[in-house]
């Protein structure tokens, strides 16, 4: 009897064809004559036979049973599937019989999360699906490790050890799973040490990250989070260089050190701070909307002293990004976004400010410079087409329309767009936050803005009447 085997392990690799000579080739076809199904007890066998999507009398091909099986394992059901095709009469021209091959997974009857302390088992169980009644399943196991690990390192738990157990129960194919967390000393920070940094003092580049080392006072608990000190060594640490002219700043190293008895950390971070640029020319080309000046003033601000100054009553200031001085490039991004808000609230809606810096070595021992430019693209104002709200079932359209500040005809107005935003949140109506409004540009440059809401639901219907001394009766439901 000619036999051909069709072969898929439990991970879902390709599928193979073992065939004998006789056998068809594997980029032929096959004719199926019917389909069973083998090992189940769990899964019906109808589910199984649809999922795998080859019928009687089809015409298949093995990339079909490629098809067929990887759904079934998809579905997390099975630990393996096997296909089979025999020939009913041995005659080399009879259509095949498909045998479905399963193995199911076993099914967890309990799940048991042992050792766990600082982090709620229940929500560990409901966040990442490991519940009872599901089958075995690595990747939720997996998912629910990570979890626990990212909720203990937010606690300063940083270094639990996760091992999973499976005990077998008096049924068939069940199991009970058991997780033993080992959470391990809390980490707090006593100590955060610098290294490489001669332009910058330990107190500044401290205090420009959120980790911070214990204190006396109880905001400073010393915690040590992975993400927030990631956040510190790839964003803080480099903002605060970028401000000071250190363009070429970057961290070569860091290091926790844990005393296992107390918990208590020392943070090593180690820098290269490269050298200092100091501004050389800025000019501004494209802009015939604004002045130069007007737009200058974004990036030359003015450095006050003294609380007056602070509060913008007074005080002696000095400007600031002048050419000679320390280039802030911190500074210069944001004075490229206060510029193209700006122009949006005159209604250059697709208006681009793009930054040009070009670095000069310095020559005979001079501090190396930047020259800086902005090149304007100021685009054409837009025009408000139409604009539309939507989601408003109960609410009449003029309540939310009497809150607006943009209307079809105006030249389009971030400022105004925003006011009105927040004048329809104010209404109390509807679902916080409230989505920001869509605008959609046309093709003429132009563009429609539709506010989209989402009624509150109060859950009960008030009827009530009051009486107006020159309107009678009046109703409201609410």
């Amino acid at each position: 009897m000619a036999a051909v085997f069709f072969c898929a392990v439990a991970l879902a690799l390709p599928v193979s064809i073992a065939a004998q000579a006789e056998t068809p080739e594997a980029g032929s076809t096959v004719r199926v004559d019917s389909i069973e199904v083998a090992g189940n007890s769990r899964v019906q066998s109808q589910l199984i036979t649809q999922l795998f999507a080859i019928q009687a009398g089809q015409q298949i091909t093995y990339r079909a049973v490629q098809r067929g099986t990887k759904e079934l394992l998809a579905t997390g059901q099975f630990d393996d599937v096997v296909i089979r095709a025999r020939e009913p009469n041995g005659a080399g021209l009879s259509p095949y019989i498909i045998t479905i091959q399963v193995v199911e997974a076993p099914l967890v009857s309990r799940v048991t999360i042992e050792g766990l302390q600082n982090v709620s088992a229940r929500e560990v169980r409901d966040t990442t699906g490991l519940n009872s009644g599901f089958p075995l399943s690595q990747q939720r196991i997996l998912e629910a490790k990570a979890y626990i690990r990212s909720e203990l390192a937010s606690e300063g738990i940083p270094f639990a050890e996760i091992t999973e157990t499976v005990v077998p129960t008096a049924r068939e194919n069940e199991i009970e799973l058991v997780l033993n967390v080992s959470e391990g000393q809390r980490v707090t920070i006593a100590e955060i040490r610098f290294s490489g940094n001669t332009g910058l003092s330990d107190e500044e580049l401290a205090g420009s990250m959120s980790t911070q080392k214990e204190g006396f006072w109880w905001f400073r608990s010393g915690t040590y989070d992975q993400v927030t000190f990631a956040g510190d060594l790839a964003e803080n640490l480099p903002r605060l260089y970028r401000s000071r002219g250190y363009l070429d700043m970057e961290v070569i190293r860091d290091s926790l050190i844990v005393d296992p008895l107390t918990g208590k950390a020392i943070l090593e971070v180690s820098v290269r701070e490269g050298e200092q640029y100091l501004l050389g020319d800025f000019e501004i080309e494209g802009n015939t909307v604004f002045e130069d000046e007007e737009l200058e003033d974004y990036f030359r601000s003015t450095r006050r002293g003294g609380l007056l100054g602070t509060l913008g009553l007074g005080g002696s200031g000095s400007p600031v990004n002048e050419e000679g001085e320390t280039f802030n490039a911190e500074s210069f991004n944001e004075a490229i976004t206060a510029v193209e808000e700006r122009y949006r609230n005159e209604g250059y809606l697709y208006i681009r400010v793009n930054p040009i810096v070009s670095l000069n070595e310095g020559e005979d021992g001079a501090s190396p410079t930047v020259d800086a430019s902005w090149q304007v693209v100021e685009g054409t104002p837009a025009i408000v087409n139409r604009v539309s709200i939507e989601g408003n079932e109960y609410t009449y359209e003029w309540v939310i329309r009497n809150q607006l500040f943009v209307l079809p005809g105006d030249v389009y107005s971030q400022d105004r767009l925003l006011q009105s935003y927040q004048n329809i949140s104010a209404l109390g109506f509807f679902e916080a936050p409230l989505p920001f409004p869509d605008i959609v540009p046309l093709d003429n440059g132009d563009v429609d803005v539709t506010f989209n809401v989402v009624e509150k639901q109060t859950g009960s219907i008030n009827f009530g009447t009051s009486m107006g001394g020159y309107y009678g009766v009046s109703g409201f439901i609410g």
